[in-house]
């Protein structure tokens, strides 16, 4: 499975999470897609070949839509109020 880059700009946002989720199970990933209205940036949640469970926020880069530092900074803020679901 392959995008191109004009392909994922075209998509809509919850289209352009489940193309990244496809692309975490293509290459061998434990994935499982948990993007909703209120998830705190939350798109996938990933468990890695060492049993790591990692959340996985989808950003991109588009004329009319920029990651700024905001966006990266909460990303890395630790909260108390982040569940990770114990499903995969």
């Amino acid at each position: 499975m392959r995008y191109s880059l004009a392909h994922l700009d075209s998509l809509d946002p919850t289209a352009f999470e489940l193309a990244v989720y496809s692309l975490l199970c293509r290459d061998g990933l434990a994935a499982q897609h948990v993007g909703r209205a209120g998830d705190k940036g939350a798109d996938a949640l990933v468990v890695d070949g060492s049993r790591r469970r990692v959340l996985v926020q989808c950003k991109r880069l588009r004329p009319d839509r920029r990651v700024g530092d905001q966006d990266v900074q909460r990303v890395n803020e630790p909260t108390a109020t982040t569940t990770v679901p114990n499903s995969l």
